[in-house]
């Protein structure tokens, strides 16, 4: 076909009509036969080498007739939690192809999704691998009501639950929530966040009072500072409203605190 394209090269009409009569009906049978829509690859690897001579026409009636039937077929009949495949990953590779016309599949697959949410804990991370590569694709008004509905309250449940204990600390609930971090929209985070540092100033408050080995406090508040999401650390509402901002305040007054208890030595020696 490429000869015959360099040869009808200006005359777009004339290829396409030797195309469609020519090779499509083959290319249409075969595909039409051989496609499976949990493996997008096969296809995706011959529309890619026919790239350059595949008619424009020829390219949306394999997507429209083809492609779109046979992943609807599938989705329709999709079913989470018997499913050992990913949906995004046979459903997100025609995103390049298909763009905005996969949105009429999209309203199934949420539902589908929050229908198995109902009994989730977030100690399940496969929930969050199975979500999150969602977050760019679902329009963000119904991935946020998605969010807000099945994954944040149990966010929340989570971190009143969670102790913060310098002596003892077990961080399996941290975890859970902090992993969430990047799909959640940030207030919503910064809210379950909250929970978290007011146990964590009122620990850190009582540690202070009690006259502590202040090194042991710096060593653990760098600790925490690590597993605080970066995207929060850098957040202005942390930052400079509330937990962040706090949290360095503390910081200064341990410090400080430090430097007294060292010039009372030196000053009763």
């Amino acid at each position: 076909m490429s000869v015959w394209k360099d040869l009808l090269k200006g005359n777009e009409i004339s290829y396409t009509q030797l195309f469609m009569e020519a090779v499509f009906p083959a290319v249409r049978i075969s595909t039409t036969n051989t496609m499976q829509a949990r493996d997008p690859q096969p296809l995706l690897r011959f529309l890619d080498s026919w790239e350059q001579l595949l008619p424009h026409s020829a390219l949306q009636t394999i997507l429209d007739n083809i492609v779109m039937p046979k992943l609807a077929s599938v989705v329709d009949s999709w079913d989470p939690r018997r499913e050992t495949i990913p949906i995004h990953s046979w459903v997100h590779p025609w995103l390049p192809l298909l763009g905005q016309k996969l949105q009429t599949l999209h309203h199934t697959i949420r539902n589908r999704l929050e229908n198995v949410m109902h009994a989730w804990h977030p100690s399940d991370m496969s929930a969050y691998y199975i979500l999150s590569p969602w977050k760019t694709v679902f329009d963000p008004t119904s991935w946020e009501q998605t969010m807000v509905r099945y994954i944040i309250p149990k966010l929340l449940a989570v971190m009143h639950e969670f102790q913060v204990n310098p002596a003892d600390q077990k961080l399996d609930q941290f975890y859970w929530v902090r992993t969430w971090a990047s799909a959640i929209p940030t207030h919503h985070i910064l809210r379950i966040m909250d929970v978290f540092f007011n146990k964590w100033l009122q620990v850190l408050y009582q540690w202070l009072c009690s006259k502590p080995d202040f090194q042991q406090v710096i060593n653990w508040y760098l600790g925490w500072k690590d597993l605080i999401p970066p995207q929060l650390l850098s957040n202005e509402h942390v930052v400079e409203c509330e937990a962040i901002g706090l949290v360095k305040k503390a910081e200064n007054m341990a410090e400080n605190m430090e430097e007294k208890q060292v010039k009372k030595v030196e000053k009763e020696r």
